[in-house]
């Protein structure tokens, strides 16, 4: 509660936990309830914010209140139970993944079963013991994918109408894409099982120095390699020096799978060691070390001073002051490690001097602290000994990503998101796009991600432009015809915002608004106010056949807490989240205190609105009620009056009669 007053309805703000030591523990809680446990750890630990991991809870401890909820550990033996390994995976997932990187993004919800995402994650928790198969329509994941289970390691496929097939069960579940080319990526981050967001594969340098002659190699292990130049490394065969570096050390330039990995290596001539020890490094922090026999420190530098490694794409060449057996090969060209500062004579680009640790020369002879990418159209560069690969974006193909065939259009609308669709024309298009596509049958929006809607759109000609309106029915997100052309490499993907006529080539780091929430009240306070995030409180000004009506613009927020107070703000109803990707509008009823997404869950007769006796009957969209006799109204709030008898003094001239006013005429 704290929390949310102090930073609002950010759950990246928050710092949840399961158990603590002023409350008893979950299990305790929950009758030792193991199945239970391992969703609301998946929770803590997967959906957001810095989860607090109160120690013992791995090892299943169950004490009640305080003191039992702070028994020592000793006491378990520090056994590797299954909640430990399933705590261990779950951080792993988190690390290696880097999900504060991404947003949670909710993707369905019911009674049973809570699915939501996070960048390539797909997390799915269950609140009942029972199975249950959910066909999820709105997920990152492109058609064919294969999305495989952390524990279970079953794999599904997503179907041709990207229908994922969720089998829910007890058990929490994690998913992930087993494949490089299964994520609806919007940047430059590569995702897969094995590769973190936002790592690329690089070399680990290793320079080495030995005091004795040898076969000198080095023995590897670890996740941090890739599996092929694991499955040609063994003792008697080790992976070799292919050349020296200005310094007298050998070098090794060493392919690496998974920086965020410790990378296990001994330096080794037969059964003669470096060092008698095994030797890590994180390759992320510690991409190139020098070592010295008989010597376990792992050195950053050389001994002679600090050094510069200049790397040089292909074509380029090293002047005659670099002993050609300095100069190493790798995918991007070539390197030389020297003395730095220094000035190094490069033929084609004069001299360089610089102080930097690493530098990449290309062709134009400006120094770069990262390597030129030759991949078209933002294909991400994977570096290899011999030469560099690309691994193209969703939506390009060949050798260097040349070919485009899709368009990524993103769209940010302020409501009704399942209802937006695009209409589309042109030759751009891939004739399968435009069939059976009619004003009144627009092409649907592909999945949602964390700025909106996105539609992948296949194109045929690049070259020409791509015509599109989004629009729901006579309803447009502008009020102009909108059109890209796919080979301009800016306009491959874009971002669009409802009322904004604007197409953004880049996201858009500042969204003036992103959604607004209908609110409907069906009650009889007549000072029922709506707050909104813990501050703001709203009226309800206008009338609709359910009752009251409020609209409220929610800005950016992507979570909004929502709660009814009187008109001095003291609470009616409990606050209760509400995602707007989601949810645009709901119903609150007086006396439920439920948030009732569709109208069809409501019961209208929760408040016995039928007076005097009268029996209330609740239907999709109202209620009805069956009066008693000699009452009426849609409330039973009127009573008949009993019939009046005529007096009679002249009887040539009639009498009207009506149930309130007698009248002879005269």
């Amino acid at each position: 509660w704290y929390q949310r007053r102090v930073h609002g309805p950010q759950p990246t703000h928050i710092h949840p936990f399961v158990d603590s030591h002023d409350t008893p523990r979950f299990l305790n809680l929950s009758g030792n309830d193991e199945t239970t446990y391992r969703t609301a750890i998946t929770w803590l630990i997967l959906s957001g914010g810095p989860p607090v991991f109160y120690y013992g809870s791995e090892q299943l401890l169950s004490g009640g209140q305080d003191p039992y909820n702070r028994e020592p550990l000793w006491n378990v033996g520090y056994n590797l139970t299954s909640t430990y390994n399933f705590t261990s995976m779950l951080n792993y997932i988190r690390k290696t993944y880097q999900l504060w990187n991404y947003p949670h993004i909710p993707l369905y919800s019911s009674q049973a079963t809570y699915i939501f995402s996070r960048g390539p994650i797909l997390i799915v928790l269950p609140n009942k013991q029972q199975q249950q198969k959910i066909d999820l329509e709105y997920h990152p994941f492109r058609v064919g994918s294969q999305l495989c289970e952390m524990v279970s390691a079953k794999c599904f496929n997503v179907t041709s109408n990207r229908i994922a097939t969720i089998n829910a069960s007890s058990d929490p579940q994690i998913y992930y894409p087993n494949d490089n080319y299964s994520m609806m990526t919007t940047d430059n981050r590569l995702y897969s099982p094995i590769i973190p967001p936002s790592l690329s594969i690089w070399n680990l340098i290793v320079h080495y120095r030995p005091n004795t002659a040898g076969l000198w190699g080095i023995h590897l292990w670890g996740a941090a390699y890739p599996s092929n130049v694991l499955d040609n490394v063994s003792w008697s065969q080790p992976y070799p020096f292919t050349c020296n570096d200005t310094f007298g050390f050998l070098t090794a330039v060493i392919p690496i799978q998974n920086s965020m990995e410790k990378a296990y290596f001994i330096v080794h001539a037969g059964d003669t060691k470096s060092c008698s020890q095994d030797i890590y490094v994180m390759p992320g922090s510690t991409p190139e070390i020098w070592l010295i026999q008989d010597d376990c420190i792992t050195h950053t530098q050389p001994p002679q001073g600090p050094a510069v490694t200049i790397h040089q794409s292909k074509g380029l060449q090293f002047g005659s002051n670099i002993p050609s057996s300095a100069i190493c090969k790798e995918g991007f060209g070539s390197f030389v490690t020297v003395k730095a500062p220094s000035n190094i004579s490069l033929p084609n680009c004069s001299y360089l001097n610089t102080t930097e640790s690493s530098v990449w020369i290309d062709t134009d002879c400006s120094p770069k602290y990262q390597p030129r990418c030759p991949c078209k159209n933002l294909g991400i560069c994977i570096e290899r000994i011999n030469g560099i690969d690309c691994r193209c974006k969703f939506g390009s193909s060949g050798d260097l990503c040349g070919n485009l065939t899709t368009a990524i259009v993103h769209f940010l609308p302020r409501s009704r998101y399942s209802k937006w669709g695009l209409h589309l024309w042109g030759d751009a298009y891939d004739p399968s796009e435009l069939a059976n596509i009619t004003w009144a049958n627009p092409r649907k929006f592909d999945n949602i991600d964390d700025f909106g809607m996105v539609a992948n759109l296949k194109i045929k000609n690049a070259n020409v432009d791509a015509n599109f309106i989004i629009h729901i029915g006579d309803l447009k997100a502008c009020a102009n015809d909108q059109k890209l052309r796919p080979s301009n490499v800016s306009e491959i993907e874009i971002w669009i915002i409802e009322g904004d006529c604007t197409i953004y080539t880049m996201k858009p780091k500042s969204i003036p608004y992103l959604s607004r929430l209908g609110v409907h009240y069906i009650g009889f306070k007549p000072d029922v106010m709506l707050q909104v995030n813990f501050g703001s409180m709203f009226p309800f000004p206008n009338m609709d056949p359910y009752g009251k009506l409020a609209v409220v613009d929610l800005g950016s927020k992507k979570l909004a807490w929502v709660s009814l107070t009187d008109a001095l703000g003291n609470e009616i109803c409990a606050p209760f989240p509400v995602v707007p990707t989601t949810t645009d509008e709901l119903w609150l009823v007086e006396g439920d205190c439920m948030m009732h997404n569709e109208i069809t869950s409501i019961d209208f007769c929760l408040l016995q609105p039928c007076l005097n006796g009268g029996l209330c009957t609740s239907f999709i969209g109202g209620r009805i009620c069956q009066c008693k006799p000699k009452f009426t109204g849609f409330s039973c709030e009127m009573a008949i009056p009993d019939p009046v008898v005529p007096i009679v003094n002249d009887v040539t001239k009639p009498i009207i009669q009506t149930n309130l006013i007698r009248v002879q005429m005269c």
